[in-house]
């Protein structure tokens, strides 16, 4: 790492067990390095809700999103336009701006007035070009070793990759983001529950058979060209899918998009991937302290953490339903049996279900999807 010095870990989220021999490690940090400001925003020249975020560190032993509420928060242009953004959620602010002012080129700077009265200003932050994404692709393979999984002794999947090629115009110091949404599916229909009135039937609802999840990566891919003879790279991984998962069982929906940055901007991800790799890969709400491009006016010797960033954006996206000679086992979550007897009732309900005209005791995960995270309404972009 380069810049100033080496980067000041702070904030340490993972926990690391290697065995059940070894100690947890938790590390000790004082009380006054535990509440900063963490404020992150990206400003990108795709006309639309650009948004910035502002919260409060949180310990070690209890990683949280503290937000920041009723701050005063402004964007501004090189060319003396200024954007205010409203607060949509608690520390989620945003504000829509239009294509006419999204222009590679231009520099932006954030400001953020704190309700308190403290004062955190950026630097400003040119939008560069954007090179254009090729494609997307995914090759069949076993796991690299970061991804194997410990409770199997061999582990297939696909890699994802990317192409892209840009010109001498265009930047050099690029991010991914990748955004992926599956289909999964449970096994069974309620039809019968024990509860505090007994044994009794209950109208069929087949509405949480089939569900939606979407997330985004919490890994870092990052990487620059300024060494190469060209502005281009050729088979670039991104995220990879094992097959003990049920991502791949009835619909992978992945969207890509791809950042060009600024040089600092680029140090500044390539410092959170490093630091995040190291601590195996766990990349929460704020981790760590790494040097970013904010500064408080107020009390200029207290630290702020984040980044705002001007990127140009390209994106791709890449819809899968099924992977050929990709064998897929992986858990359900779901576990039934035929009770020795029947309870006369219940203070907290058994879920039960017909399958073959006899009852089976069941757990929620195998008749209702929305317990697993995702959501019954198909998205507006599934493909199917």
């Amino acid at each position: 790492m380069t810049r100033n010095s080496t980067v000041n870990i702070i904030f340490v989220i993972g926990i690391l067990l290697y065995s059940s021999c070894i100690e947890t490690y938790v590390p000790q940090i004082d009380m006054k390095d535990q509440t900063k400001y963490v404020i992150s925003g990206n400003i990108t020249n795709q006309e639309g809700y650009q948004t910035v975020t502002i919260s409060l560190t949180s310990p070690v032993s209890a990683p949280e999103f503290i937000p920041v509420t009723g701050c005063q928060v402004t964007i501004f242009d090189g060319l003396g336009n200024e954007f205010v953004l409203t607060e949509t959620n608690d520390g989620v602010y945003r504000v829509w701006i239009t294509k006419e002012f999204l222009i590679p080129g231009t520099s932006y700077q954030l400001n953020v007035i704190t309700p308190d009265g403290i004062n955190f200003i950026s630097d400003y932050d040119k939008m560069p070009e954007c090179p254009e994404l090729d494609s997307i692709y995914y090759v069949k393979e076993d796991a690299p070793l970061e991804y194997t999984d410990p409770n199997f002794e061999t582990t297939e999947g696909i890699q994802f990759y990317v192409d892209f090629s840009g010109t001498d115009n265009d930047s050099r110091f690029l991010r991914w983001e990748i955004t992926e949404t599956w289909e999964y599916h449970t096994q069974f229909i309620l039809s019968a529950v024990i509860d505090n009135r007994g044994f009794h039937y209950v109208e069929e609802d087949s509405s949480k058979l089939v569900c939606w999840r979407t997330q985004n990566s919490k890994e870092i891919f990052s990487l620059s060209t300024n060494n190469l003879s060209q502005n281009m790279y050729r088979k670039f991984p991104l995220n990879y899918v094992n097959n003990h998962t049920a991502r791949l069982a009835y619909g992978y929906y992945l969207v890509v998009k791809q950042h060009a940055l600024s040089e600092n901007a680029f140090d500044y991800w390539e410092q959170l991937r490093l630091v995040s790799n190291n601590e195996g890969g766990l990349y929460e709400t704020q981790p760590f302290s790494v040097e970013g491009n904010i500064h408080n006016i107020t009390n200029p010797d207290k630290e702020v953490l984040g980044f705002f960033e001007a990127s140009s954006v390209d994106s791709l996206k890449l819809f899968i339903t099924r992977v050929d000679n990709l064998t897929l086992d992986y858990n359900t979550y779901c576990t039934y049996f035929i009770p020795v007897r029947w309870p006369r009732y219940s203070s907290v309900n058994v879920y039960i279900t017909d399958i073959s005209g006899r009852n089976y005791e069941m757990n929620l995960q195998c008749w209702d999807c929305l317990s697993r995270g995702g959501i019954n309404i198909k998205p507006d972009f599934w493909p199917l």
